[in-house]
C-alpha cells in the first residue's frame, strides 16, 4: 500500500511500532496475537490515508508524484467550482419562480381549467 521508497526508509520503525502495539500482558493472549494478530481497522485506515498523502505528493515529493497530486487537486477544485455554480443557478431559479428576482419577467403560469 505504501510506496516502496517510503517502506525502505521507514521499514524498521514501522515493524517495531506494530510489534510494540501488539504486546500483551497475558502470555496466552500474546501468543494468539502473534499467530493471528492483525492491525485494527483504524490503523489500516491510517496507513491508507498516509499512502494516499504520499502518492499525491506534497512538499519534497518527486516531480511525478507532485504532478499527479497537482492534477488531483485541480480536478477537486474544478468540481468544487462546478458545484458552487450549480448552487447559484439553483438559487436564482428558485428566486425567479417565487417572483423575487428584480428585473426579470415573472415565470409563466400554467393554464388550469
Amino acid at each position: 500500500m505504501l510506496p516502496a521508497d517510503y517502506r525502505a526508509a521507514w521499514e524498521d520503525e514501522m515493524v517495531a511500532t506494530f510489534l510494540e502495539s501488539t504486546a500483551r500482558d497475558d502470555p496466552e493472549e500474546a501468543e494468539f496475537a502473534a499467530d493471528f494478530g492483525r492491525p485494527s481497522w483504524p490503523e489500516v485506515a491510517s496507513v491508507l490515508a498516509l499512502a494516499v498523502r504520499l502518492r499525491l505528493g506534497g512538499t519534497g515529493a518527486g516531480p511525478r508524484r507532485r504532478a499527479c497530486g497537482d492534477a488531483v487537486r485541480l480536478v477537486a477544485l474544478m468540481g468544487l467550482l462546478a458545484q458552487a455554480v450549480l448552487a447559484v443557478l439553483g438559487l436564482g431559479t428558485l428566486l425567479w419562480l417565487a417572483g423575487k428576482l428584480p428585473g426579470t419577467p415573472p415565470p409563466p403560469q400554467p393554464d388550469i381549467q
